[in-house]
């Protein structure tokens, strides 16, 4: 698989994927990654996982309306959230 490169990229990639797939995003605080993360909710099979190193009153909304779909991961710093991604990934969480 080449690497992604752009969000667009992305959720073309995801609109070929037929079964669920489990996606760790760090961090997902700025506006294009939020966007992203909707619009893959609302039209593809998707799971995700967000770990943030702040609190997010929109993870926690997002969540709360995802019917189990995301989970939210708070950690201390931005590294810890990244470690956490990688945990979450390597467990097939």
């Amino acid at each position: 698989m080449n690497p992604i490169k752009s969000f667009s990229e992305l959720e073309s990639h995801f609109a070929l994927i037929a079964s669920t797939r489990r996606v760790a995003v760090v961090c997902p605080s700025d506006d294009h990654t939020m966007e992203v993360v909707e619009r893959c909710i609302n039209n593809y099979k998707i799971q995700f996982t967000l770990c943030c190193a702040e609190p997010s009153a929109w993870a926690d909304s997002l969540a709360a309306a995802s019917e189990g779909n995301i989970t939210v991961i708070y950690t201390s710093t931005p590294d810890e959230a990244a470690r956490a991604a990688v945990s979450e990934v390597r467990q097939g969480r």
